[in-house]
């Protein structure tokens, strides 16, 4: 049983977290959340992880089993007299979700299962300019479609979780804000698109939904606490604490690439100027490259040849440049990751998490900038209470936000067992 992170109690973090979750979530949530992080178990690691008594998980997960919400694998040998242990895993045909994620020019749905199995993946062609009321049914399509390659039916889903950019109400399922959807400002997605398909639909921000993916099925799923990083043509950031989503007041909370960044002078697509956006995003990665075009600075992605406008350039492009060598590229990603670092460093300062993920289009580049951006974050924490954070790249991406939305309606199913 991996044990990754040591309290001062000298218990894994995770142990330490169930024995304070013991004091509010039912049974089946703590069983859950032990097979979630740690695999298959056997009872007598559940009671020994979960705190709770042998005869109280015999129980549990006896009802868990009837449900056919767990199941048991084969019997395993202990290495002792004792007699072989039969270790229970969650049964991942019990329920099936979907997940979509709203991009900028398409849309993905998955269907997955309970235990995270992802069973069918499609996307379509989207215009962000359309009306939601013009979208939906284009929504409602994509779901029959991706569930038809699932072997399953809509009706056969306990539901579905939207994941989008903006600010979302996601108590109200309403879109309070998208940058560059003017028409679906306080738009009642949520509530729209459950009648129209009939079954429950969760809608949340795509950030946040990736942090649950990450959470539950990837980089974080050994960490009780932990910050998620998004860059693509934004920056976001979803915040773990203990093992749950910290929201914010107004749910606004994780505009990143919004701070403020003294000394920079970048226009920023909300209007301020100085946003870390402007300094780290992708597109602040190109419009670098759109810079050296003007002052014609020689590269591979300059040279006319190559590429006659600059606005050709894609961020593929750009590191396929850095993994030539090619020294404006490599120059671009060594500036780029300075400035990552400080904006990381500022938040294991304010939040000290176990780890920092990275996902979005960045991971691209992640071999390329892993080393440097360590090395400077390092340079700008404290002392030892901060040098033990860790930061990995997403190995989700690019569908994190989507599975993450279709992890959320999974919650739902789960929900209705503890009641």
């Amino acid at each position: 049983m991996p044990t990754p992170y040591t309290e001062g109690n000298g218990l894994p973090a995770d142990a330490s977290f169930f024995s304070e979750r013991r004091k509010s979530a039912a049974g089946p949530s703590l069983v859950l959340e032990a097979i979630r992080t740690y695999g298959a178990l056997s009872r007598s690691d559940l009671a020994e992880i979960t705190g709770l008594s042998r005869a109280a998980i015999t129980k549990i997960t006896s009802a868990m089993i009837a449900e056919k919400m767990l199941r048991e694998t084969e019997q395993t040998d202990t290495g002792t007299s004792g007699r072989p242990v039969q270790p229970l895993e969650i049964n991942d045909s019990y329920a099936y979700a979907a997940g979509i994620q709203m991009r900028d020019e398409y849309l993905e749905f998955v269907v997955i299962g309970f235990a995270g199995i992802l069973r069918s993946q499609h996307t379509i062609d989207f215009e962000h300019t359309a009306h939601p009321d013009e979208v939906l049914p284009e929504i409602k399509e994509g779901l029959a479609t991706v569930t038809r390659k699932a072997g399953l039916e809509v009706t056969d889903l306990v539901g579905v979780g939207l994941a989008l950019p903006g600010m979302i109400d996601h108590q109200a399922g309403m879109v309070k804000f998208l940058p560059g959807y003017e028409a679906w400002r306080n738009y009642p997605i949520g509530p729209k698109l459950a009648g129209l398909l009939n079954i429950p639909v969760t809608v949340h921000w795509r950030v946040n939904a990736a942090a649950i993916a990450e959470m539950w099925w990837g980089q974080g799923k050994l960490a009780r606490n932990f910050v998620y990083i998004n860059i693509d043509n934004g920056v976001g950031m979803a915040t773990i604490v203990d093992k749950r989503l910290w929201f914010g007041h107004e749910y606004a909370a994780g505009m990143l690439g919004h701070m403020p960044v003294p000394g920079c002078s970048r226009r920023c697509i909300c209007g301020n100027r100085g946003c870390l956006m402007t300094l780290v995003s992708i597109p602040a990665h190109i419009h670098l490259v759109e810079e050296a075009y003007k002052e014609g600075v020689g590269s591979v992605l300059t040279r006319p040849l190559r590429v006659t406008e600059p606005h050709q350039i894609t961020f593929t492009n750009l590191v396929a440049a850095a993994e030539a060598g090619d020294r404006l590229a490599c120059n671009i990603f060594a500036e780029v990751a300075e400035n990552l670092a400080v904006a990381i460093a500022t938040v294991v300062h304010l939040l000290n998490p176990q780890l920092i993920v990275l996902g979005g289009q960045i991971v691209e580049a992640s071999h390329l900038i892993a080393d440097s951006l360590k090395k400077h974050v390092e340079d700008h924490l404290l002392g030892p209470e901060y040098q033990t954070v860790n930061i990995a790249f997403s190995e989700l991406v690019p569908s994190a936000a989507t599975v993450g939305g279709a992890t959320l309606a999974l919650d739902l199913r789960h929900d209705k067992f503890n009641e």
